[in-house]
């Protein structure tokens, strides 16, 4: 009888032993799984900051380079518009004196007659 005691005492051992190797085993993998869920978490994370960063990055460069561009546009016709007025008088009526002349300048007459003594550049007066 002590046989068959000391043979169950030996199987309920194995039996124990075998039960606790299946939990830490069982605890290990359970680790080793969350684990590679944090890992994955963490990289899918960093993913999605780097593309949203990336998107952020390629809109600022997008409005930045649409500004830029309106601004040339509008430095041009402000130019255009200015040139047109200083080389036709004022097409638009807004700078008061003669009509046809470059800032309302006097006009030279058809028939070469200008403001002034002959011969000299802006009515300055000859020697002698």
């Amino acid at each position: 009888m002590v046989v068959v005691v000391v043979e169950v005492v030996d199987v309920v051992v194995e039996v124990v032993i075998v039960v606790v190797v299946v939990v830490v085993v069982s605890v290990v993998v359970v680790d080793v799984v969350v684990d590679v869920v944090v890992v994955v978490v963490v990289v899918v994370v960093v993913v999605v900051v780097v593309v949203v960063v990336v998107v952020v990055v390629v809109v600022v460069v997008v409005v930045v380079v649409v500004v830029v561009v309106v601004v040339v546009a509008v430095v041009v016709v402000v130019f255009v518009v200015v040139v047109v007025v200083m080389g036709t008088g004022d097409p638009l009526g807004l700078i008061p004196g003669p009509r046809g002349t470059p800032l309302g300048a006097a006009p030279v007459s058809p028939f070469g007659e200008t403001p002034g003594p002959s011969g000299t550049p802006f009515g300055a007066m000859e020697e002698g």
